[in-house]
């Protein structure tokens, strides 16, 4: 099976446009579909935070999991749900990791 591939052999879906889609179904075909997006301020201020958290970390495998304290822009799938999604930061230690997703717009 291919990375990024679901079991069918089609590709992956962005959980963001599952988002989208349950959000608001006829803005989600005006985006994904059409591919029509219209800029607002709210979302150039939020493309402006994810600068910030973009930058994905490097997983130390030198270092005891309990010692990593935040990943950033963390890459996760599944095949079996056919997702594939970036969660944009990850904090903690251990086993008691928060998950953090910035939105804004």
């Amino acid at each position: 099976m291919n990375r990024g591939m679901a079991e069918d052999d089609s590709p992956l879906m962005p959980v963001r446009r599952l988002h989208n889609h349950a959000y608001c179904p006829r803005l989600f075909y005006l985006q994904w579909v059409e591919g029509i997006f219209v800029e607002s301020a709210d979302t150039v201020a939020g493309t402006h935070l994810h600068r910030n958290t973009d930058a994905p970390s490097r997983w130390d495998a030198t270092l005891d999991p309990a010692e990593q304290r935040s990943l950033r822009s963390y890459a996760l799938e599944s095949v079996e749900l056919g997702l594939t999604g970036v969660v944009d930061l990850l904090e903690g230690s251990g086993e008691d990791l928060e998950l953090i997703d910035y939105k804004k717009g």
